[in-house]
């Protein structure tokens, strides 16, 4: 028996799992059995298509070639007692089958903040002098996980694509690891090894693994007004169901005034949202919702005399689903307190936003008013804050408006000081209000 070896944080290190007795069919005329030698675990190749194996151990490769399986390791520095799962995948290309992708699941919360680091050992290599080379000079591939979420250092992003997902039940993350273009022969693995470590990667981003502080610059060029480690929601927006942070158009430092939705001919049209989404990121679906209903598709791309939908849907284009939106009741609610609260958002984007009467992505639905206060009280609105509703007028014509107001009711003036209470009322759709744009990101 094999002595097993956690992995630590203080060297660069592999362990090796007490061999497990397991009789393994025979793939493509290769037995495959059991070696004491191997530590963590061995990529197994079975055919030209990406096919999986449940083996759980250390398995040998045979005649320098391998078949798929799968592994588990132990991460000192963060995993506890969770066995990381391991499990690869390879594909064919010019030159034979290459390692494509490696799968890291089972990641616990604990791990948040370290980084995991990827080598790979040549068959019957020993030290970190016979690592095979990822990609580039790359020999360690080093990720950081964020709060479940997965970065690679800017120049390590061009080789490999991170794929993040959540397992609600068990509270741990997977991170799908793929090579963009895979140069690994299979053969040239002998052993695949997985450290924990205190976080080395600096440098990132906004929205790409780095810190983001309200104030700075956000990944899609505006300010950043809200950021929290906890996630939230806007489906089918690039961060989709892990979405961190918002940020605001840095160029709106005057009153637009637009529509609230026009079709591509610039006809009014009311556009179509109903109830809504209310929550933080809800802005999101309400605006792809106003634009299809107004426009029969998502194909207008106008801006200004376009709606106010569009103005903020249309900012950019180049991707289907990466766009800006009008911000629901909560979103503004939230956008305002910012602004009253920080001195250094309020320097460093003098005039961001205008202090006025802004149209929101939330249509005036039959009864819009007397169900609002408890969507607002339930919906975790910013401490301080409450509520000020002109009820009425509850028809799809008008969409709900909101304004800053101090605790006299009053317009707050240009800095949001006294910034106590959020009016809510009913605007015709085609009389025009001012606009905020808002994006969500991770």
């Amino acid at each position: 028996m094999s002595k097993n070896r956690q992995i630590g944080d203080e060297e660069p290190a592999y362990f090796s799992d007490d061999p497990v007795d397991l009789k393994l069919k025979k793939r493509n005329g290769l037995s495959a059995r059991i070696n004491q030698s191997l530590m963590i675990f061995v990529l197994l190749l079975t055919s030209s298509t990406f096919l999986g194996s449940t083996l759980a151990a250390n398995i040998s490769l045979n005649g320098g070639r391998a078949e798929f399986g799968q592994g588990v390791a132990g991460l000192k520095a963060c995993s506890a007692s969770n066995q990381v799962g391991i499990k690869t995948r390879a594909e064919y290309t010019l030159g034979g089958y290459k390692l494509k992708s490696v799968e890291l699941s089972n990641i616990p919360t604990s791990c948040y903040g370290y980084n995991l680091i990827l080598s790979i050992l040549n068959p019957g290599a020993e030290g970190t002098t016979t690592l095979a080379t990822l990609f580039s000079t790359v020999k360690r591939l080093v990720i950081l996980d964020r709060s479940g979420t997965f970065y690679t250092s800017q120049s390590d992003a061009a080789h490999v694509t991170l794929t993040s997902t959540n397992n609600a039940l068990t509270n741990t993350d997977t991170v799908l690891i793929s090579f963009n273009t895979p140069t690994v022969l299979t053969s040239d693995i002998g052993t695949i090894g997985i450290e924990s470590s205190e976080n080395t990667i600096t440098g990132l981003p906004c929205g790409a693994g780095g810190d983001c502080t309200v104030g700075g610059l956000g990944p899609g060029g505006g300010a950043v007004i809200w950021y929290q480690d906890n996630t939230f929601e806007a489906p089918g927006s690039p961060c989709n169901l892990a979405c961190r942070g918002l940020e605001i158009d840095q160029s709106i430092t005057s009153v637009v005034i637009e529509y609230w939705t026009e079709n591509a001919s610039g006809v009014i049209k009311t556009g179509s949202v109903g109830q809504g989404a209310t929550g933080i990121g809800g802005g999101y679906a309400n605006t792809k919702r106003a634009m299809e209903s107004a426009n029969g598709s998502l194909g207008n791309t106008g801006r200004v005399g376009a709606g106010a939908m569009a103005y903020c849907w249309n900012k950019t284009t180049s991707s289907a689903n990466d766009r800006w939106y009008l911000p629901n009741v909560m979103e503004y609610a939230y956008i305002f307190k910012q602004v009253s609260e920080n001195a250094a958002f309020r320097s460093a984007f003098n005039g961001v936003p205008p202090s006025t009467d802004y149209y929101t992505s939330e249509e005036a639905y039959s009864g819009w008013d007397s169900a609002y206060p408890t969507i607002w009280n339930n919906g975790s609105p910013p401490s301080g804050i409450s509520l000020l509703l002109t009820p009425g007028n509850g028809t799809t014509d008008r969409a709900l408006a909101v304004e800053a107001a101090t605790a006299s009711n009053a317009m707050v003036p240009q800095n949001f000081a006294g910034y106590e209470k959020l009016k809510v009322w009913a605007h015709p759709k085609n009389a025009g209000y001012a606009v905020i744009c808002l994006r969500a990101f991770k």
